[in-house]
């Protein structure tokens, strides 16, 4: 259940991370092409003008001057709502507060001059060579908050810089108040999530809780008629002798002892802790002995020592049980078992199988799945599907598939 709480907020968690980064990026993404498209918007402006102020165009007039410009001026290019909107191209306080210069460059690009400054944070030299340095590019940002424009008019070119440091200061600022509340919000959803899960897990809990109960009482209540089932049987071929109907009683009795023994691998909610270490390599090898035992065929083995697997040692001799009953099954030639260690434990029983195409056979691990090369009336189908089942809950994979006539199931952990 542990288990089952902490993958919960895992996922939780990872969906709110993604929520909040698509988000936010989102956000932050449209407030910086916003940005770039309002300096855009004046640099078109600038290189329409050759990169100068038009007169009359926004110009600075003395204080308490409020004559309107002379007729023979360029008229003025913004109406009467703009001078209190945002600062724009049209903002008649643009050409009086806007850091900029523009330098004018001969067709080689060799010479240079100055046709606007107005800027303090460079020199006129520094200025000449920082636009001889943008001659080859078209527009975009330069210096982290400068926008730049290249374009050319009378066989000439002219590069014009401005500092937008003042608009990008909105910029930056939301992208840190962005950062600090995406990492404020995961926060505050994984403390949620801790809390919540408690109330979302109780009734899962508490079925849980009966279902391990009730496996409990079907154990013990099993467990008497099953051992009084056996007596029997033994006393019946002490006093008779044995029998196929008493080697039926005893094949039936162990039968059901094993599901007995297997019923809590159905549980919804495996319970919590370590899982036993299981020595693979030991199990793997007296596999093999049961192998040679109940056929004829050839049978090689590579066993890697020492291989341990962080698993039930009952859930592990299933593995191998399903996978020695299927080899003797449907093998048709030599039987050869693989196991090796490492970072990655993997297990391969392979087989001789006639009639069968190469290539990934994946569906032998489907449920009432046979293979083409299947005697009818040998197999249900459910030995491998059930394979990958124990396998899954352990965390590993399987994998089958056919090459030059040998059948081979790989499992990984």
């Amino acid at each position: 259940m542990k288990k089952a709480r902490r993958s919960f907020v895992a996922y939780a968690m990872a969906a709110m991370f993604v929520l909040l980064t698509v988000l936010l990026g989102t956000v932050n993404a449209v407030s910086l092409t916003m940005a770039s498209r309002d300096a855009d918007k004046v640099t078109e402006m600038l290189a329409s003008r050759n990169g100068v102020f038009a007169p009359g165009a926004g110009s600075m007039r003395p204080p308490g001057t409020d004559a309107a410009p002379d007729s023979g001026d360029v008229p003025r290019d913004f109406s009467l709502d703009d001078r209190f909107g945002p600062m724009g191209p049209s903002s008649p306080e643009l050409d009086g507060s806007l850091r900029y210069f523009t330098a004018v460059y001969d067709g080689a690009g060799s010479e240079g001059e100055l046709v606007a400054y107005n800027i303090s944070a460079v020199s006129e030299e520094e200025a000449l060579l920082w636009g001889g340095s943008l001659l080859r590019e078209s527009t975009g940002w330069t210096h982290g908050t400068y926008r730049y424009r290249v374009y050319g008019s009378e066989g000439r070119t002219f590069v014009t810089v401005i500092d937008q440091g003042r608009e990008m200061v909105g910029v930056l600022r939301l992208l840190t108040i962005s950062a600090l509340g995406e990492v404020l919000g995961l926060l505050l959803s994984f403390l949620f999530l801790l809390w919540a899960c408690r109330r979302v897990f109780r009734p899962l809990e508490a079925a849980d809780r009966k279902q391990n109960e009730f496996i409990a009482g079907m154990e013990r209540e099993f467990k008497l008629p099953l051992t009084v089932i056996a007596a029997d049987g033994e006393v019946i071929e002490r006093e008779h002798g044995s029998s196929p109907q008493t080697q039926s009683i005893r094949r039936q009795v162990r039968h059901m002892t094993g599901l007995l023994a297997r019923l809590g691998a159905f549980a919804v909610f495996p319970k919590d802790g370590d899982a036993p270490e299981c020595d693979l390599s030991a199990a793997v090898g007296r596999t093999i002995e049961e192998l040679r035992g109940g056929t004829e065929l050839e049978i090689s083995a590579n066993i890697e020592p020492g291989v341990k697997l962080a698993a039930p040692g009952q859930t592990v001799d299933e593995i191998l049980a399903e996978l020695r009953g299927n080899a003797l099954k449907f093998a048709t030639g030599p039987i050869a078992v693989t196991l090796t260690g490492g970072q990655r434990v993997k297990l391969i029983f392979a087989n001789g199988a006639k009639g069968l195409a190469d290539g990934p056979c994946d569906v032998v691990f489907d449920r009432f799945a046979t293979l083409d090369n299947a005697v009818g009336g040998r197999d249900a189908g459910l030995g491998l599907s059930r394979v990958k089942e124990l396998v899954r809950d352990l965390g590993g994979r399987c994998s089958a598939e056919v090459s030059n006539g040998v059948f081979s199931v790989t499992i990984a952990f």
